[in-house]
């Protein structure tokens, strides 16, 4: 006879006909000398039984628990915040094949990992193929941030060597100015001093979330 169980499970035998059991090895049991004893080996482990009453030499049996590791889902993310038409690749760190399904329900794809390139932020869902002895469905959140839309106002002509203002409004905030004879290239106004005029002078500025620009 065999069983078959995941790690961490049990089992009960069936015994009957004898007098007196002992079951060897007494690993994983919770009496070895009973009929129906719980077996709960860590290990895929044979064990015999023996009637200890019998003089006649009655012979012996086996059981074979077979066990399965379970695993535990673990999900990963190429990056949980991404610009808006980036990809993201989702994977399962234990190696568990999976089914992958967005926030209402639509399956993916299957496997250990799955790239999507996300239109807006959502969750997705893993569930193991397998579910004899995986652990449930997890669920990880993917952000999509739109990239900045910038309003620059900057005077359309001006001296060499005279001083302009530049300004920026929009985007996430976070400014920076590149350009010529700038006084400072961070704000939502700077100061410049254009020193050339081979024809002009250029300025460009850049807001950052940190991800997106």
């Amino acid at each position: 006879a065999s069983y078959s169980i995941c790690s961490g499970g049990n089992v009960q035998f069936q015994a009957s006909g004898g007098n007196s059991y002992q079951w060897t090895p007494s690993t994983g049991l919770n009496n070895p000398n009973i009929a129906n004893p719980f077996a709960s080996p860590s290990v895929t482990t044979t064990y015999t039984l023996t009637d200890t009453s019998s003089s006649c030499g009655s012979g012996s049996k086996t059981v074979t628990v077979y066990v399965t590791n379970s695993t535990t889902l673990n999900i990963s993310a190429s990056n949980q915040n991404i610009c808006s038409g980036s990809s993201v690749t989702l994977s399962e760190t234990n190696g568990v094949n999976c089914t992958w399904k967005d926030g209402n329900g639509t399956i993916l794809g299957t496997g250990t990992s799955i790239t999507l390139t996300p239109t807006g932020t959502g969750t997705y869902t893993a569930t193991p193929l397998n579910t004899a002895c995986n652990s449930s469905s997890v669920s990880m959140t993917i952000n999509v941030l739109q990239s900045s839309v910038l309003n620059l106002v900057a005077p359309a002509t001006a001296c060499v060597g005279s001083s302009i203002t530049l300004s920026v409004s929009g985007g996430n905030g976070n400014y920076t100015w590149v350009g010529d004879g700038l006084t400072s290239t961070t704000g939502s106004t700077v100061t410049a001093i254009p020193t050339t005029g081979n024809p002009s002078s250029f300025y460009s500025v850049y807001s950052t979330n940190g991800i997106c620009t």
